[in-house]
């Protein structure tokens, strides 16, 4: 397993800047508020040929005796002091403009319980720092060495006085068999929904242990925080939990820092295999929930639904025919949606979360050939046969899979015309219900076949049409003859006089 590196401090000193800048790449959301990173942040990173565990953590109040108070600070320092008994070092960051504060002179003292090897890192030294240096020596840890994350000064030093203690007992293991022989990773699986629906509480119970902050405080979760996770089944791929924030209509965005977390969730959603949305029983398929699910569907994205909180609903039966009912009214486009009736407080059906995310992984990745689907597309052209174009019959040569994960299939046909949106509707309902597509976006593209004698006919800007060789006769002859009787005028007075 890799050595652990974990950066602590003080709210809003750049622990998330110089996490992201650790790890090459922007995975923590950055912003000028405090308090921002709430959850422990974990990635794999990579400095030369040494892989360690990077971790970001939330920033430690004022007074450690004050978060004893707030149930949500406690959470979040139960989780800091998990991740120190398991760190192989730990960066401790300062704000060089501010200098050595009292909260850091406690910060450091809580620091010496757990006896581990701690380097002090002065963030924000791109400018002058005035006495923090000197002062920092009373911490107890030596020399602090001056980084800034944000112009990326510093830190190739910082690693070298570093990576002795993250090469330790670091060993090249072989990929477990929980690992996918074709992707080479594990699979994603995004827990989403609305804010305070459970979405942490439920990552919880499936992991069996307090990972996630959790609270009636809507917004906890800000980051995509990405868990590994084993199932049961030792046969069955491995599993990455991916915990997003809340999304709101996008309306409800009140300044970029709900922007940035909506941002962070769309990005977990595009890069996951399977999709978790989660609701409540109370009121299942909300507006909101019903726009997250369509545009999970419009990326591609399998699905399950995850009711939850099924344990205050009163009647569960009418619950569910309601919710039966909601998926084929308003989730016309994922037919036949799986869902699962759990509650993440008294830890009833999560263990039915791993089997349905794993089927759904396998009938999204599943690849059909193209002979038993043009056997299949004769059926369905014959009970209903292709719309009239003019008086002609639509016709389609024949279908094949393009790409799976999403499955996506491609029509030729040989007209112009665009294939009905009603009779699509009809052919993927029956690759839904022929295939076992069930809540699976099935993408089908329509695309003109090649004609042959394209290359013996001229182009259409170079055709004239016939005409007949009456170019060839005098001028006079060319005249067009009409054959429309001439209109005679009425005569005037004076006209009429003379022919008297």
């Amino acid at each position: 397993m890799s050595q652990s590196l974990l950066i602590i401090g003080r709210p809003n000193v750049g622990k998330s800047s110089l996490f992201n800048r650790l790890l090459g790449a922007k995975k923590a959301i950055v912003h000028n508020r405090r308090g921002v990173t709430r959850d422990l942040q974990e990635a794999e990173a990579l400095w030369g040929k040494v892989h360690y565990r990077l971790v970001d953590t939330a920033g430690l109040e004022e007074s450690l005796d004050q978060m004893h108070t707030d149930p949500e600070d406690v959470r979040a320092r139960t989780l800091i002091e998990r991740a120190l008994q398991d760190a192989a070092q730990v960066l401790f960051v300062l704000d060089a403009q501010k200098g050595v504060t009292t909260a850091d002179v406690e910060i450091a003292g809580w620091l010496r319980r757990f006896n581990k090897p701690i380097q002090l890192l002065l963030n924000k030294s791109e400018g002058a720092i005035g006495d923090s240096a000197s002062e920092a020596f009373r911490l107890g840890f030596g020399a602090a060495t001056r980084v800034s994350a944000t112009h990326n000064i510093g830190i190739s030093d910082l690693m070298q006085e570093i990576l002795p203690n993250l090469q330790e007992d670091t060993v090249e293991t072989e990929p477990t068999s929980h690992d996918l022989k074709e992707l080479g990773r594990p699979l994603r699986l995004a827990i989403l929904g609305r804010p305070n629906v459970g979405k942490s509480s439920i990552i919880n119970g499936l992991l069996g242990y307090e990972r996630q902050v959790t609270g009636n405080i809507a917004g906890l979760t800000r980051d995509a925080i990405e868990i590994p996770w084993i199932t049961a089944n030792e046969e069955s791929p491995g599993w990455n939990l991916v915990d997003t924030a809340g999304l709101r209509s996008h309306g409800q965005y009140r300044d970029s820092l709900d922007r940035a977390t909506a941002r962070e969730t769309w990005l977990a959603i595009a890069r996951a295999d399977v999709v978790a949305l989660v609701v409540e029983a109370d009121e299942p398929l909300t507006r909101g929930d019903l726009a997250i699910a369509k545009d999970c569907a419009t990326q591609g994205r399998p699905m399950i639904l995850l009711v939850n909180k099924t344990d205050l609903c009163p009647d569960p039966k009418a619950m569910a025919d309601e919710l039966r009912y909601s998926i084929t009214k308003s989730l016309a486009q994922i037919r036949q949606l799986p869902y699962l009736c759990i509650s993440a407080l008294k830890n009833r059906g999560l263990d039915k979360i791993a089997p349905a995310a794993e089927l759904q992984a396998t009938r999204a990745a599943q690849r059909i050939g193209t002979g038993v689907l043009n056997r299949w597309l004769e059926e369905m052209l014959a009970r209903h046969p292709m719309p009239l174009v003019k008086g002609r019959r639509m016709r389609i040569k024949y279908v094949t899979q393009a790409a799976v994960s999403p499955p996506e299939f491609i029509l030729f046909t040989a007209h112009k015309t665009p294939i009905p949106e009603a009779y699509l509707r009809y052919l993927r309902n029956g690759l839904i219900y022929q295939f076992g597509f069930e809540g699976i976006p099935i993408r089908l593209n329509r695309r003109r076949g090649d004609n042959p004698f394209d290359a013996e006919t001229p182009p259409a800007q170079n055709r004239q049409k016939h005409r007949a060789n009456s170019r060839l006769l005098p001028k006079k002859a060319q005249r067009k003859v009409s054959y429309r009787k001439p209109i005679k005028k009425a005569l005037s007075l004076k006209q009429r006089a003379k022919q008297r």
